[in-house]
C-alpha cells in the first residue's frame, strides 16, 4: 500500500476505502471523533466520514526534501516533532484510539 516513490501511490480515497483502516475508521468515529455526536443514546456520525479536501497537498515538497541528506531530514523531523503544537488542544496516545491488542499481534 505504501512506496516511497509517489508517483506510484495509491491516492489517498484509495488508501481510505482499504480494508486495512477499515478497524481504524469504525473505532477513530466511534470513540474520539470530534464532529460525531450522541443523542438519545445514539451515535450521529458527521455528514462525510472521509472527506476529501477540494485542494491536496502539492507533492513538490517531497522532491524539495529530497535535497537534504539523510541526517539533515532526520533533524529537521525531528525539530517539528518536538516543536509542533499537540493536536487538537491534547496529546492523542495509543490507549485514545482503543486498538484491539489481537488485530496488533496480527
Amino acid at each position: 500500500m505504501l512506496t516511497f516513490d509517489p508517483n506510484e501511490r495509491i491516492t489517498i480515497n484509495q488508501a481510505l476505502n482499504h480494508e486495512y483502516l477499515a478497524d481504524g475508521q469504525i473505532r477513530f468515529h466511534e470513540e474520539i471523533c470530534t464532529q460525531c455526536t450522541w443523542k438519545n443514546n445514539q451515535r450521529i456520525y458527521c455528514q462525510y466520514l472521509e472527506p476529501s479536501h477540494p485542494n491536496p497537498i502539492n507533492p513538490k515538497w517531497e522532491q524539495d526534501i529530497s535535497r537534504y541528506t539523510m541526517y539533515n531530514l532526520r533533524d529537521n523531523l525531528y525539530n517539528y516533532v518536538v516543536t509542533r503544537q499537540p493536536f487538537c488542544g491534547r496529546h492523542i496516545g495509543l490507549e485514545d484510539v482503543g486498538l484491539n491488542p489481537s488485530f496488533m499481534e496480527s
